[in-house]
């Protein structure tokens, strides 16, 4: 069976679909990712219904392999007169596809596996070595392979294309080193639910990372499922393919990253936390997934992970219980008056205000933590966080009275480039990871640039 999918498709077989079996082509759309199957004889369904989304379209390919295809909906066909021209294709684009040798008996399985681009070096299995008898290995510089969550154990290793100490085959041998990724869940689950973890997980690697990352092969097992293979109990693989572009790699130094593997510590609520961050993290991501974006989306994105990150986890996002906590934490020290006027303005002790202001959140997370990380931005730079607001107001609505106390050039890519560090130091300390040093850092370098 082939693994890559750009080998095997597009590839021409009969569909069934509705109760009719018909002549189709399923294609791989590489620059958007995107799975399409072109229905042929439309006048079939003629009559039809075949608008409404259809979960599963069954097929065999005419290269022998039986194809599954999961959450697909009709995303184009040709009318005149209300009825379908017959001659033109009917599309659908489908959530995954899973090739089989044979009829799919079950729509769930035990377990996911996957290899990731660009993840090697966060793992740390990244080194290889050659022993005193020639042979080489894997030489494993933290210990951590295995996190719990979402009901499942993830279990992280190294994966080679090629021995390293077998003779190539062809003049020229590639090897790819990869790291491999296994889900496996507690009990039978769909496909959807390894599909959700393995997004998690990617989310998580690209923020460790800030970088892009991807999936490339990718196979789920049914334990049901095997076959004999010269005396050992082998398990059939089903190999499956999902929605999604290929991103570009950027290439970010690992001294940069926010953390590695062995950096995440096994917790109970992890599962919790990941699905908190979620969006968070795809907001983020913006920074380096679309390379042509314009500084004042990267800007508004990051502003709108702030929010979403403090309302999610601080103060269970009440006015009242973000005020208790401030007169708290403030009380009457003099140095913090002028803060606390900000934190507490009128505007936000104002009883029709029911919620935390952008100002009070941008405050409260440079403070919070009593570090002094961001000092210089709450203290000497004290009007900081309501640039940030000004700037925000702007850029949202273009309003000309705001124009003038917009942060610009340099002035917003200092503000984004605090704002990254912000989400960095708190997000990592939610997930347990201590990276005060690395931010202090990137805090001085920042000073260095646009103040010296």
């Amino acid at each position: 069976m082939k693994e890559i999918l750009h080998d095997i498709l597009p590839c021409s077989g009969i569909f069934h679909i509705n109760d009719i079996d018909i002549k189709g082509t399923l294609h791989y759309e590489n620059k958007e990712g995107r799975i399409i199957l072109k229905l042929l004889r439309p006048e079939l369904f003629l009559n039809q219904n075949y608008m409404k989304k259809n979960n599963i379209i069954t097929g065999t390919l005419d290269i022998g392999l039986d194809v599954t295809l999961f959450n697909n909906r009709c995303i184009s066909s040709k009318y005149i007169g209300g009825e379908i021209v017959s001659g033109h294709y009917i599309s659908f684009e489908a959530d995954y596809v899973i090739f089989n040798h044979g009829y799919l008996n079950s729509y769930e399985f035990d377990e996911l596996e996957f290899t990731v681009e660009n993840a090697i070096f966060w793992s740390g299995f990244h080194t290889i070595e050659r022993t005193n008898i020639g042979e080489y290995k894997i030489k494993t510089l933290d210990q951590k392979s295995i996190i719990s969550m979402y009901g499942a154990k993830i279990e992280f290793s190294v994966y080679l294309n090629n021995g390293l100490d077998m003779f190539p085959v062809d003049e020229e041998t590639k090897v790819t080193f990869r790291l491999l990724v296994k889900i496996v869940s507690k009990r039978k689950q769909r496909a959807e639910y390894f599909i959700d973890v393995r997004n998690k997980i990617l989310s998580l690697i690209s923020f460790a990372t800030k970088d892009n990352v991807n999936v490339e092969k990718q196979i789920l097992f049914n334990y049901n499922d095997t076959f004999e293979f010269f005396g050992d109990t082998q398990y059939e693989h089903k190999i499956i393919y999902t929605n999604g572009c290929r991103r570009a790699i950027i290439g970010t130094n690992c001294t940069d990253y926010n953390f590695f593997l062995a950096d995440i510590k096994d917790q109970d609520d992890l599962s919790t936390k990941l699905n908190l961050l979620d969006p968070v993290f795809n907001l983020y991501a913006s920074k380096f997934r679309y390379n042509d974006m314009p500084k004042e989306m990267v800007f508004l994105n990051m502003i709108q992970a702030i929010e979403t990150f403090h309302s999610r986890f601080f103060y269970n996002d009440k006015k009242t219980d973000f005020i208790k906590s401030i007169k708290c934490y403030i009380g009457n020290e003099i140095k913090y008056e002028e803060i606390k006027k900000l934190l507490l303005s009128l505007a936000q002790m104002d009883n029709n205000c029911k919620h935390i202001n952008l100002v009070s959140r941008v405050i409260d997370l440079l403070i919070r933590g009593n570090n002094e990380l961001f000092k210089y931005y709450y203290e000497e730079r004290i009007k900081f966080a309501q640039d940030i607001v000004n700037t925000r107001h702007y850029f949202t609505h273009y309003g000309q009275e705001k124009e003038n106390k917009a942060l610009k050039g340099d002035k917003l890519d200092e503000a984004i480039e605090v704002l990254i560090l912000i989400l960095d130091y708190h997000i990592c300390k939610v997930l347990g990871v201590n990276n005060e040093r690395k931010i202090e850092e990137h805090l001085n370098e920042i000073k260095i640039q646009y103040h010296n």
